[in-house]
């Protein structure tokens, strides 16, 4: 089965090379094999489907290289040269259609990737709220982390960690943008104060659109995780609407 989706995993990450913002999701169904497509996501993740078996994970570009890792699997890198987007082994993929009969099939397994997600938005919330204690008794004149990035590492060796940089989660999750990106949910934090010592924080966990979960969590300094089902959040909550969720049980 490997040896079969290789070409359409080098389709993929050439794909990426051109920048995954620009137009390349969509369905790219195999022109041999009707049967076997590709979804690629605008979130730098995909899912492919090959003799009725499903694979998904996310992809990397650097340069000419691109990295496509399989969720809980291998990498696999391959190389792209003049914007040839044809497969080693001479095999084409084109943008299309979902292949009929598929979608019941792609909605059961798309189902069990958005559990699996929510799962783990929730468990990362949790992790916000045992960094964030950590932070405010380690750094007691910065009261909360305000932001995400001081919660992360900053690109540093976390040898010395500081109040902007505390190094108590990864950098995936600790990035220095407003929203951080994990495992197809977005990750923010707030605080109603605007200096230090910051009294508050709210975290805010949505996903990255419709297809990565349905539900949406959000914890305050009682540590309580809340949620609430309904399409991805476009701006982070503030203490009082996230209060008004119902906790999770």
């Amino acid at each position: 089965m490997m040896k079969k989706m290789a070409p359409l995993l080098a389709f993929v990450l050439m794909l990426c090379l051109f920048g995954c913002s620009k137009g390349v999701s969509g369905i790219y169904v195999h022109d041999q094999h009707k049967s076997d497509y590709l979804e690629l996501r605008s979130d730098s993740t995909f899912f492919l489907r090959v003799d009725e078996m499903g694979l998904s994970g996310k992809y990397r570009v650097d340069g000419e290289i691109i990295t496509l890792t399989v969720n809980n699997g291998p990498s696999v890198q391959m190389n792209i040269h003049a914007g040839v987007l044809t497969a080693p082994q001479g095999q084409t993929w084109s943008k299309g259609e979902r292949p009929a009969g598929a979608a019941a099939a792609n909605n059961f397994e798309l189902e069990g990737a958005r559990r699996a997600n929510e799962a783990a938005a929730a468990s990362r919330v949790r992790t916000i709220n045992t960094s964030e204690v950590t932070y405010t008794v380690t750094y007691p004149a910065a009261g909360y982390a305000h932001n995400l990035s001081s919660l992360g590492p900053g690109g540093t060796n976390c040898a010395s960690p500081t109040p902007d940089h505390a190094c108590l989660v990864d950098q995936e999750l600790g990035c220095a943008s407003s929203w951080c990106v994990k495992n197809g949910y977005r990750f923010a934090i707030v605080s109603s104060s605007r200096e230090t010592p910051f009294a508050d924080y709210t975290v805010t966990a949505t996903p990255v659109d419709a297809n990565s979960g349905r539900k949406s969590f959000c914890a305050n300094p009682d540590s309580i995780i809340r949620w609430q089902t309904g399409p991805p959040l476009g701006n982070p909550l503030t203490q009082e609407e996230c209060s008004r969720w119902p906790p999770v049980m």
